[in-house]
């Protein structure tokens, strides 16, 4: 862990689902709430950013940063701001 920051760490199966295009999105059971997570393709540029809303975490991803990622040598993306720290 480290203050202020997400990771999250795809297989491969989940970055070619991701590509194809669709969402990568799992939930933990915390027995009255579940919290959820994901990855989803977006439009809003090439910006990375997070939303939290409803116990939902979610990484847009711009289709244009994600084109190919399932066929190339990238290994991931990361956010340019200091706060908070973004890394998938």
């Amino acid at each position: 862990m480290k203050g202020n920051s997400v990771r999250f760490r795809l297989t491969q199966s989940k970055v070619k689902q991701l590509c194809e295009p669709g969402n990568v999105s799992q939930q933990m059971d915390f027995g009255a709430t579940i919290f959820r997570y994901g990855v989803k393709p977006t439009n809003d540029g090439d910006n990375i950013y997070a939303n939290f809303k409803d116990y939902m975490t979610a990484l847009p991803l711009s289709e244009h940063l994600g084109k190919g990622w399932h066929t190339n040598e990238q290994v991931g993306f990361q956010n340019n701001q200091d706060e908070p720290f973004l890394f998938f």
